[in-house]
C-alpha cells in the first residue's frame, strides 16, 4: 500500500496521469494494445533498491498520447543516455522532444 501511494504522488512529478511501479508492470499478464514508457527509476523511502517507473500513455488525451507515440523511441535514447551518464545529449532529446 505504501509503494502504491508514493507513485500516486509521483505523478504531478512526472506530468503523467498513470504511473506504474515495476512490479505492477511487470504483473500485466497481457500488455499488447497498452502504450508503456519507463520513466527512470526512482529511490523509495522503505525500500532497499530503486524502482522502475513506468507511465501508461493511453490515460492522455488523444492529442498528447500521439505526440508521446511519435517521440517514444526519442525518450527511450534520452533515458537511457541518462543513465549512461551522457547528459549532454540526453539533455538534447528531451528538449527535441519539448
Amino acid at each position: 500500500m505504501n509503494t502504491a501511494s508514493r507513485v500516486e504522488s509521483l505523478t504531478k512529478h512526472f506530468g503523467a496521469n498513470i504511473l506504474l511501479s515495476e512490479t505492477s508492470f511487470d504483473a500485466i499478464e497481457d500488455p499488447e494494445g497498452l502504450h508503456f514508457r519507463l520513466m527512470g527509476r526512482v529511490q523509495m523511502k522503505g525500500k532497499q533498491k530503486a524502482l522502475k517507473i513506468y507511465e501508461c500513455i493511453d490515460g492522455d488525451l488523444p492529442e498528447i498520447r500521439q505526440l508521446k507515440l511519435n517521440t517514444l523511441s526519442v525518450f527511450e535514447d534520452a533515458i537511457a543516455k541518462y543513465y549512461e551518464r551522457k547528459f549532454a545529449e540526453a539533455k538534447s532529446a528531451f528538449e527535441y522532444i519539448l
